[in-house]
């Protein structure tokens, strides 16, 4: 929010506020790239859980094995959910996480980046 201020603060006459641009654009990116690859580690997660758990379903005809389901899963909580929604909820619950993270930290930045160009590219 604040930087979207600064940026309605610009008159394009003095090198500071060029500079200053650059450094909001510039942790602007930075935010970008970091939430980049925390969606990037949400989409792996939820992929990699409905490969191994479709493959596991291929294997055993009748029923997967608690202990198998239990070795794909590390943590008692994601166990427990997985138990809840099942693999198509987990890989939905792992989307979601990314498209919130989109929605809630990089379609900002995205803006703020395209706000700086322009006011830079005048």
């Amino acid at each position: 929010m604040e930087e979207n201020e600064e940026l309605s603060r610009y008159n394009g006459d003095s090198q500071n506020n060029r500079e200053a641009l650059q450094k909001i654009k510039s942790k602007a990116q930075s935010n970008v790239l970091i939430f980049g690859i925390i969606i990037a580690f949400f989409l792996y997660a939820g992929i990699k859980i409905l490969i191994d758990i479709s493959a596991l379903e291929s294997t055993y005809s009748s029923s997967v094995p608690e202990s198998e389901i239990r070795f794909i899963f590390k943590s008692e909580l994601m166990y427990g959910i997985f138990s809840v929604i099942g693999k198509w909820g987990c890989f939905g619950f792992f989307l979601i996480l990314s498209i919130l993270v989109y929605w809630v930290k990089i379609k900002g930045n995205l803006k703020t980046i395209k706000e700086c160009n322009a006011l830079i590219g005048q």
